[in-house]
This record gives C-alpha cells, sequence and structure tokens, in this order.
C-alpha cells in the first residue's frame, strides 16, 4: 500500500511539474536561463530521478568521454531526459525484450539526445502526435509536449521515429 501511494505521489508530482513548465514555456512567460552546467551531472540526476522510480529497470546511458560545462538550463535538459526516459521505460516493460537504450552528446555547440527503446507495436496516433496508452489517460500523455515546447525553446529538433518494434527519439538542442 506505502508502496502505492508513494508511486501515485512522484506520478502527480511529474505530472505538476510538467504541467508548470508547459504553462510557463507555452506561454512565453520563462525564458532560457542558460549557465554553465557539466553535462554528465544534469545526466546523472535525470537518471537517479528513473531509477528511483523504476529501480528494477536498468538504464544504459551512453556520454561523451570528455567532461563538458555546456550553457545550458538544467532543469529543462533534466525534464527533457525524465519524461523521455520515462515514455521508453514504460514501453520497453511491456516487451520480452525489455530494450533501452540512452546517449547523450555535444558535437558543436549542439546537445543531442538520442532515446530508442523497444515497445509491443500498439501506438495512438491523432495526426503527427502520439497519444498515451496508459489507462488513467488524464493524469499522463503530457511528457512528449512538453519535450517539444523545450525543443521549440532551444529552437531545436525532434525526430521519432519507429520501426520493427523500436521506437526512436532525437533530439537536437542548439545551446548557443
Amino acid at each position: 500500500l506505502v508502496r502505492d501511494i508513494k508511486s501515485d505521489a512522484d506520478s502527480l508530482s511529474a505530472m505538476v511539474e510538467n504541467l508548470l513548465s508547459i504553462t510557463k514555456i507555452r506561454d512565453g512567460v520563462m525564458p532560457l536561463n542558460k549557465q554553465e552546467e557539466m553535462l554528465e551531472e544534469v545526466a546523472g540526476d535525470a537518471l537517479l530521478t528513473m531509477r528511483r522510480r523504476f529501480p528494477d529497470c536498468p538504464i544504459a546511458l551512453e556520454l561523451s568521454d570528455d567532461i563538458l560545462y555546456l550553457p545550458m538550463e538544467p532543469m529543462l535538459i533534466k525534464q527533457v531526459i525524465v519524461n523521455l526516459l520515462e515514455n521508453a521505460i514504460e514501453a520497453a516493460r511491456q516487451t520480452e525484450e525489455k530494450k533501452l537504450t540512452i546517449a547523450i552528446r555535444e558535437e558543436k555547440g549542439v546537445l543531442r539526445i538520442h532515446i530508442e527503446n523497444s515497445y509491443n507495436g500498439i501506438l495512438q496516433q491523432k495526426g503527427t502526435k502520439f497519444l498515451t496508452t496508459k489507462k488513467d489517460s488524464d493524469l499522463h500523455g503530457l511528457g512528449l509536449g512538453n519535450v517539444e515546447n523545450i525543443v521549440r525553446k532551444y529552437h531545436g529538433e525532434m525526430k521519432i521515429e519507429k520501426r520493427d518494434n523500436m521506437f526512436s527519439v532525437r533530439i537536437l538542442l542548439y545551446l548557443g
């Protein structure tokens, strides 16, 4: 019972954070407040958040070997990683392979995030938008929209591909 309550509280907390960020970004109220941050710390913090939420799910993270300090808004970058990982973990858990990889690299002022996961082949779309397949859809389905808003804030690009029961999200964020 306590575990269920904690899980529900974590989900609600993430939903509130997403709603606040979406509103601030969409309304233009939230300017980018870039500061030099260590990429490894931001990505590590996102991974720690997900490992607490999903302790039974191994996540393989590929980072640049170099220690990189990049101009970024750390909470927004963390939110992108957490939202994408949450979707990927939930989808991969429903498959036999349970495959999930994440690679984060910086090249010439561009932060590249690539997450790939297995999924059960069932996706719901409305036009180009992906819809949640979770039972309590009123509490879910905000993450990808939030990621799109953050990507736009960085004048970035997001590409989603699905092939052979693998789902892939590639993001480019222009940090300069």
